[in-house]
């Protein structure tokens, strides 16, 4: 029984050694080349935690924009509506207001931040002396008081920061937000 009992542990601190051994020889790039070989996309960038399931064909015009440098506490569109959540002790809530203010679901509210935190965006180089009309669509604050705006133009240029774009990624997850929030007024969505 005591042999049994030295046996485990011994094999139990041997795999920890191994463990760490492979640790210190792994950089990311092995990582993301071996799930690549398994099949797995990482997507990403490496400023974004975990991974990123790809969006279809990767492009190399796209590239990924992090809207959610921390948590995001509400979004404020132009015409009046808010998603905005509140705590009360631990149970975290999501409400839509329109303006009377309803409760979403927590847990699709949730899996939207996931799916649209850092989406796919075609950067746009404003040419010297362009002047585009950018109105506002939505201010998203974070839970450090923080806040961004995004804008967009009548021909569906996005301006958020100061980084200017288009992206049919955008477009999904707004027409997506609508309907978790349950808005009767049409997204101003392109």
């Amino acid at each position: 029984m005591r042999f049994l009992a030295f046996a485990k542990l011994f094999i139990l601190i041997g795999a920890l050694a191994v463990v760490i051994q492979i640790m210190r020889f792994t950089s990311p790039n092995a990582v993301a080349r071996f799930l690549a070989t398994i099949g797995i996309e990482t997507g990403g960038s490496t400023s974004s935690p975990g991974f990123h399931p790809s969006s279809g064909v990767a492009s190399p015009d796209l590239t990924p924009l992090n809207i959610c440098p921390t948590r995001i506490h509400a979004i404020s569109w132009s015409d009046g509506r808010v998603i905005q959540e509140s705590k009360e002790g631990m149970r975290v809530e999501w409400k839509a207001g329109e303006p009377v203010p309803h409760e979403i679901g927590a847990i699709e509210m949730e899996k939207w931040l996931s799916r649209h935190c850092q989406i796919e965006v075609e950067p746009k180089k404003l040419a010297a002396g362009e002047s585009i009309n950018f109105k506002p669509l939505f201010k998203v604050q974070y839970i450090d008081q923080a806040s961004m705006e995004l804008f967009r133009s009548d021909s569906g240029l996005y301006r958020f920061g100061e980084k200017v774009f288009t992206s049919l990624d955008l477009n999904r997850a707004i027409g997506e937000l609508t309907e978790v929030a349950s808005f009767t007024k049409p997204a101003n969505a392109p």
